[in-house]
């Protein structure tokens, strides 16, 4: 970011699930979603870049439900 080759970066971005308007939640009550490590604007694309060095189980299929319910987001996993 302070090389100005990417702009607007947060960290630890929570993403909810919503499928046809109806939140996506656990048995619990407790909303489902996703946590990415870094978003930013590069190039004018709003990217999403994971970094994992231990995989969650269900890690897969969050990143899968991630990339489906917003395709405007390029995604990185590093």
């Amino acid at each position: 970011q302070a090389a100005g080759e990417i702009s607007e970066l947060q960290t630890q971005v929570k993403f909810w699930f919503v499928i046809d308007g109806v939140e996506l939640k656990y048995g619990s009550g407790q909303r489902a979603g996703i946590t990415i490590d870094f978003t930013y604007v590069e190039n004018g694309v709003n990217t999403a870049e994971d970094v994992k060095g231990f995989r969650v189980r269900d890690f897969p299929l969050r990143w899968a439900l991630f990339k489906t319910l917003y395709p405007e987001w390029r995604t990185v996993l590093t």
